[in-house]
């Protein structure tokens, strides 16, 4: 492909045509007619690209056309393709090498990464196509070897009970690192959020210190990826406390959660795994294990759905709960089952599996 052709240009006896390559070389041609010239420009005009641009402007202008999306989303549309075009940044669009880059990404990069980045890609080509930039999808056809994985990695209610209580007693001041100690309780506090209310990274960031309402009975999720997602839900007894503290002498439009952001979320809930020898889980894999703790005989499915902001149960049982565990549940019984240990026993009991209510 050209970004330009030039003549022919008559001189020493000769026809000559100039090519400007899209990689910014040049070349020349020479033929022995004027007529033999011009058949060699009007068979290649097809190949001069008529709008030049190159791929990290492609991306922004794709990016910033996506209106519809969160910005959230944006910049994770953003990442992939950014990924995929690692060493590319001065290549024009029309010529860039799309499977050799796909390629140098396989290897690298897990099944469910290499998915993600497949699907950014085929609407940016799409977006490529109808710009004119592009005449086809360069990665039409490319298979991805192996399954994606379903859900993420969970604890065991066990353990996040002894994650709930950990994280609560470090919102109350105690320390899980000497660094950023500041910031550890806002972190550890909106994981234990996350895994109490079943709620998202992004909508614990996302929330407002207005969204706590009702004396801090309920909390509106009013930032969600999802229109399911926009919903409220009920705060439990001992969490309560903890958020309210969190809205003293502060402004309604103001972050819940001051200065704590998603990749923060993920690296407090490491943290904490790693402080108390847990499995290490994300936050998204907490807000499995609420899923799995709502899991409750003759309880509505659609509950538990909505409950988690999904349009129904069948997102909840492929990706969040255990099989085993499917049945279904209500928000509020994932949190008494998780607060279960919070609140001793009035009465001693030696029964195997017997928990005390929580308050």
């Amino acid at each position: 492909m050209y970004f330009k052709i030039y003549g022919p240009y008559y001189k020493n006896g000769h026809h000559h045509v100039h090519l400007h390559l899209l990689d910014g070389t040049r070349k020349y041609k020479s033929f022995a007619t004027e007529e033999a010239a011009m058949e060699f420009v009007h068979r290649n005009e097809a190949r001069i690209v008529a709008k030049p641009i190159t791929v990290p402007e492609a991306i922004r202008e794709y990016g910033e056309s996506r209106v519809e999306l969160r910005p959230s989303s944006r910049a994770t549309i953003q990442y992939r393709l950014e990924a995929l075009a690692s060493g590319f940044e001065e290549v024009l669009i029309q010529a860039f090498p799309a499977v050799t880059a796909w390629n140098g990404l396989v290897s690298k990069n897990a099944v469910d990464t290499l998915h993600g980045i497949r699907s950014a890609a085929k609407g940016f080509f799409e977006w490529c196509i109808g710009q004119a930039y592009l005449k086809k999808n360069p990665l039409v056809g490319i298979k991805i070897a192996g399954k994606k994985k379903r859900g993420k990695p969970q604890l065991r209610l066990d353990e996040a009970r002894a994650f709930l209580e950990r994280a609560l007693t470090v919102s109350n001041g105690e320390k899980i690192s000497e660094r950023q100690s500041s910031q550890q309780e806002v972190g550890v506090l909106g994981a234990a959020t996350a895994l109490l209310l079943g709620l998202r990274n992004g909508e614990v960031v996302g929330c407002q210190v207005r969204d706590l309402d009702d004396g801090g009975c309920t909390l509106w999720i009013a930032a969600s990826k999802t229109p399911a997602g926009l919903r409220r839900v009920e705060v439990p007894d001992v969490l309560r406390p903890h958020l309210l503290k969190l809205t003293e002498n502060r402004g309604g439009t103001e972050s819940l959660f001051p200065s704590l952001t998603k990749e923060g979320m993920r690296y407090w809930t490491k943290a904490l795994c790693k402080e108390m020898g847990l499995p290490i889980v994300t936050p998204q894999g907490l807000r499995g294990t609420h899923a799995t703790a709502s899991m409750r005989p003759h309880a509505n499915p659609h509950e538990v759905a909505a409950a988690l902001g999904h349009t129904s149960f069948r997102v909840t049982e492929r990706h969040y709960a255990q099989p085993e565990a499917v049945a279904a549940a209500k928000q509020q019984a994932a949190s008494e089952t998780l607060l279960a240990s919070q609140t001793p026993s009035k009465t001693p009991s030696k029964t195997v599996g017997h928990v005390p209510k929580a308050a």
